[in-house]
Parts: C-alpha cells; sequence; structure tokens
C-alpha cells in the first residue's frame, strides 16, 4: 500500500528539473552496474542520476574486471549533464607472470625480513658480549637462525620469481623477450631481456 503511494512520488521527484543553482549527472555505463563515486563519495551503481551543485566534480566508475575510468564534469546550473561509458575489460594476466611477482616480491620481503632479524641478533650478540647473560646467547643464536631463513626463502622466491616472470608468455602488447641482437660490427651478439616489470 505504501509502495504504491511512494512510487509515484518517487519517480515525480526524480523527473522534476533540478533546483536553482544545481544541475542533474546521469551516469550511465556498458555494462551496467559498475560502482559510482562522486567527489570520492559513494553514489551508488549505474544507471545512476543524483542532483548535484554547479561546478565541476570527479566521477570516478569502476566494475569488476573492467579497467577503472575517472572522469570530470562540469554541471551547470539547471543543466542535466548526461556522462555515458563504455568499459574497457582489464588484460588478463597470465598465471605463470602472476606468481611470478607474487614469488618475486615476496622473497623482497623475506629477505628485508632477514635484514631486521640480522640487526636484531647484532644487538642480542653485542649485549652478549658486553654482559655475558646467557639468555642474550640464545636470543642472538634465534635471531640468527631467523635471519638465515628469511635470507634463504628470499633468495629462493627471489630467483623463482624472476625465471616465472621472465619465461611467461609475452603480454600482446609486448615486445619479445629474449632477444639474441648482432652486434653493429657483426662480430657478436647482444642477449637483451625486456618485459613489463
Amino acid at each position: 500500500m505504501l509502495s504504491a503511494l511512494w512510487t509515484p512520488l518517487l519517480s515525480l521527484l526524480l523527473a522534476a528539473p533540478p533546483p536553482a543553482e544545481a544541475g542533474k549527472l546521469v551516469v550511465q555505463t556498458v555494462p551496467e552496474g559498475a560502482r559510482v563515486r562522486i567527489d570520492d563519495h559513494a553514489a551508488g551503481t549505474t544507471p545512476l542520476s543524483r542532483i548535484l551543485r554547479r561546478g565541476t566534480h570527479t566521477v570516478d566508475v569502476a566494475l569488476d574486471g573492467f579497467e577503472s575510468v575517472e572522469e570530470r564534469v562540469e554541471i551547470e546550473e539547471g543543466e542535466v549533464r548526461e556522462l555515458v561509458l563504455t568499459l574497457i575489460p582489464e588484460a588478463p594476466v597470465h598465471p605463470q607472470r602472476r606468481w611470478g611477482r607474487i614469488c618475486f616480491f615476496g622473497g623482497l620481503g623475506a629477505a628485508a625480513v632477514g635484514g631486521a632479524a640480522l640487526a636484531v641478533a647484532m644487538g642480542a650478540a653485542d649485549d652478549y658480549n658486553r654482559n655475558g647473560i646467557p639468555s642474550d646467547k640464545s636470543r642472538a643464536a634465534t635471531w640468527t637462525g631467523v635471519m638465515y631463513l628469511g635470507f634463504g626463502a628470499g633468495a629462493a622466491l627471489i630467483v623463482t620469481g624472476a625465471a616465472l616472470w621472465l619465461t611467461a608468455p609475452p603480454d600482446p602488447e609486448a615486445p619479445p623477450l629474449p632477444a639474441a641482437v648482432p652486434t653493429p660490427d657483426g662480430r657478436g651478439l647482444v642477449l637483451t631481456v625486456g618485459g613489463r616489470w
């Protein structure tokens, strides 16, 4: 009963012209259902219609599996501004390239943990040498083990990640890798490795 009363009222409000000092923004996307943020505030999903004060506004549109779009729109007093966007699908990432990145950057993180453990182990060893307390020796030994684990796992992951990343099939727009190119004088070859890092 109440919805029968509110539906005509709501449609009348949405169809009404924008009030003075404001304009109306209508955002549509292909495909529909994209999340919209206006001036860094969540506004809903497309298709979307909002009354905005006049001026410049930033509209961010995002949909899983598609590239995000940011547009700046100028709203004039009493204007109905339509923004129609065709979203571009994200380029798929080959699983070998994805796991290469995960391993490579995970290895950097593990090596950083190893470096931090080295600093703690050296501090504990200095404490033991200064004070002779057995718990300091035990703490130094523990952190030395963590250091070796961090550096060892980090090195293994970095090498694995680089190998996976570099040997993954190239992106369609990326240059082929690796390549052997003859030197200008013709006496040798230059091995080049390139790609999108």
